[in-house]
């Protein structure tokens, strides 16, 4: 970058960083728990901290990518809200039975085809 950073630029960087630097943070909690280690969690935090900033420096776009994708992961198991309130046995069973229902009725359905 040449030049003086304008208004608009700073600002933008001042709302943005501490933003990316919580994801980071979030996806290396949630590596914690998963793997409950905390030197796995140290280790997802930097290897994805330097990753985003490293493309960052390079590839914009690739890196709001990135940054998309980090969200992602801290969203993958985040119940729907019909689920909540619910034990995950229970959430399991209700979508099995779903799921059960579902490929009977595409059955019943492709033999009323046949006949």
């Amino acid at each position: 970058m040449e030049g003086h950073l304008f208004t608009r630029e700073m600002l933008w960087a001042v709302l943005t960083i501490p933003g990316v630097a919580l994801a980071v943070i979030l996806v290396a909690v949630k590596a914690h728990l998963l793997s409950g280690s905390p030197a796995m969690a140290a280790a997802v935090a930097a290897l994805t901290g330097l990753t985003v900033w490293y493309v960052g420096r390079r590839w914009l776009a690739l890196s709001l990518i990135l940054v998309f994708g980090l969200v992602l992961i801290l969203l993958e198991d985040v119940p729907d809200l019909g689920d909540i309130g619910g034990s995950s046995k229970e959430q399991r069973r209700v979508k099995l039975e779903r799921a059960v229902a579902g490929r009977e009725a595409m059955l019943a359905q492709m033999d009323g085809r046949r006949s």
